[in-house]
This record gives C-alpha cells, sequence and structure tokens, in this order.
C-alpha cells in the first residue's frame, strides 16, 4: 500500500514549489500537471499560478468533469495554455492558492512526492514531510517527418 504525503491548503495560505528548465535552449511546454488533492468536495475557486507568467483558475466540478470521479481524487491535473508556453533556461514557481475556499471536513492540497529531479531543492530533504510538492511538465517537440 502506498501512502500519499500531502501539504494541506490551509484558509488564505498559499502552497509554491520551483522548478528549473534546464534544456540548452528555449522549452515550449504543451501543459503543466501539478499533482492535488481534494477530499469530500471542497468548494471555492482554486489558481495556479506560474509566476509572472500565466494562472490558471478552476473549481471542483472542473476537476470531476477531467477526472470523473465522486467526492474525491488525487490527481496529476493537466494545466494547459491556450498558447504554448515558451520558457527560457531558469528557475520558475508555481503557485496553488484559492479564494471562496476554507479548510475544514472537505479540504484540497498538493502531494509531495519521493523524487523529482526536476525540482529545484535548495536543502536536502531528511524527511518525507521536506520532499518537494509534485508537478509534471509536458514539453511540446517537434516530429520530422521523412
Amino acid at each position: 500500500m502506498t501512502t500519499l504525503l500531502v501539504q494541506e491548503l490551509k484558509t488564505g495560505e498559499v502552497l509554491e514549489q520551483q522548478f528549473r528548465i534546464s534544456d540548452y535552449q528555449r522549452t515550449t511546454v504543451a501543459a503543466i500537471s501539478p499533482y492535488l488533492y481534494f477530499h469530500d468536495a471542497p468548494a471555492g475557486t482554486f489558481t495556479v499560478e506560474l509566476v509572472g507568467i500565466r494562472a490558471w483558475s478552476f473549481d471542483f466540478a472542473d476537476v470531476q468533469a477531467e477526472t470523473a470521479v465522486e467526492d474525491y481524487c488525487h490527481v496529476f491535473f493537466p494545466l494547459i495554455p491556450v498558447t504554448p508556453l515558451h520558457l527560457e533556461v531558469g528557475i520558475y514557481t508555481l503557485r496553488l492558492s484559492a479564494s471562496g475556499y476554507a479548510l475544514g471536513p472537505s479540504w484540497a492540497g498538493w502531494i509531495q512526492q519521493h523524487e523529482n529531479l526536476d525540482n529545484l531543492l535548495d536543502y536536502v530533504p531528511t524527511n518525507d514531510g521536506s520532499n518537494p510538492l509534485a508537478i509534471r511538465i509536458k514539453e511540446m517537440r517537434r516530429r520530422t517527418v521523412d
């Protein structure tokens, strides 16, 4: 059995994680997917912001429509920009916040993961609680056809 380690989104709090684009050139991002947890259909509007670049807002009904779940789920929730994002080599911050939301019996959070080589860590995790928040980044690649 696997245990999920979830950083709860407390009322009025912001959760954030840095990640690094370390390719040698600009990267075209097709989707960013934070690993989110929702318990008992929390109310409110959630916002994930790629700081200074783009923000996406959604509610739990949007998550249900995407994942076909009832009142609970843990999912890499895809945030797909209308036009692909072109990110230069560097360090970026992803933030999760909410409005109209209060931590209680229904709640949301961001799942931590054991290994993510793309997340920049300025510390050495000493226990599971200090692991980075999980993110997947899907890169758009061009294919050449002969």
